[in-house]
């Protein structure tokens, strides 16, 4: 595979973004786990549990689909299956990260809206590690987590959240 001249196909990149993907998921399970914990005592409202267990969830299903694909043999293995399957979830994980925004409509302290704001921030930073092979995975990942965050930072009106904005 010859990433760096320009030979590698589509499917040779969706096959390495697939391949690394085991260890951002376990990641991503660990920090929306933090994410509950530090935010729990903030939000009384039983949507950030089943938050936590959506994100844990989707985890836990694409590590099972990842077994599961490659457990098969090299002739039984389909790789498209596995790269469409892939794309479809990494999307449903930015949705899931990007709702972590309408919490932030939950009178969460000067903490909670600073840890939102950096753990978002933070997540599509290592959507790049994960994703960066693929552009549009990349994009699927990170639209859906920024765009609510800056609508939620324009919608304040003010001039810190502007800034914040613009930043994001």
């Amino acid at each position: 595979m010859d990433i760096g001249h320009g030979q590698t196909s589509q499917a040779q990149l969706s096959e390495v973004v697939f391949r690394q993907s085991p260890l951002p998921w376990l990641i991503s399970i660990g920090l929306s786990v933090i994410t509950y914990v530090f935010l729990r005592e903030e939000i009384q409202s039983p949507w950030l549990l089943y938050w936590l267990i959506a994100q844990v969830s989707l985890g836990c299903l694409r590590l099972l689909f990842y077994v599961l694909q490659f457990r098969r043999s090299d002739k039984t293995r389909d790789l498209r299956v596995a790269r469409s399957v892939n794309g479809a979830t990494v999307f449903v994980a930015g949705l899931l990260w990007g709702a972590l925004t309408i919490f932030l409509a939950m009178g969460l302290s000067s903490f909670g809206q600073t840890f939102t704001y950096l753990m978002l921030a933070g997540i599509t930073s290592g959507g790049l590690t994960a994703y960066g092979a693929r552009r549009d995975y990349y994009l699927a990942f990170i639209t859906p987590i920024l765009l609510p965050l800056i609508t939620w930072s324009l919608y304040r009106q003010d001039t810190y959240y502007l800034l914040l904005s613009l930043l994001l």
